[in-house]
């Protein structure tokens, strides 16, 4: 998500200095409607993009091999325990409960 939002933003930035450069100069209806367009696209984009990251939880996701389940909770938990040393010792709901929060 972080990558098509970098590349959405350059190419905002870039047909914003073609549109201005356009408009300018001939006149660029076209350009700015095709502009208009990519960026409605985007906000609709983010939006969803949004409200489903507003709802993540770990326990919802889809495990290939449901037997994996309890060792992808323990690498999350490892991970996290990592990131927050004050998650050492704390019961793996707890911890997944702080990664949904992370997420969110």
């Amino acid at each position: 998500a972080v990558s098509v939002f970098y590349f959405v933003s350059l190419v905002g930035m870039a047909l914003h200095t073609l549109t201005r450069t356009y408009v300018a100069t001939v006149g660029g209806i076209p350009l700015s409607v095709g502009y208009f367009v990519m960026m409605r696209w985007w906000a609709r984009e983010r939006k969803t993009i949004d409200t489903r990251l507003s709802a993540f939880t770990v326990k919802n996701c889809i495990c290939a091999v449901e037997d994996d389940r309890h060792l992808v909770y323990g690498n999350i938990a490892a991970l996290m325990c990592e990131m927050d040393e004050s998650l050492m010792g704390c019961q793996t709901s707890v911890i997944l409960e702080r990664f949904d929060a992370l997420v969110r």
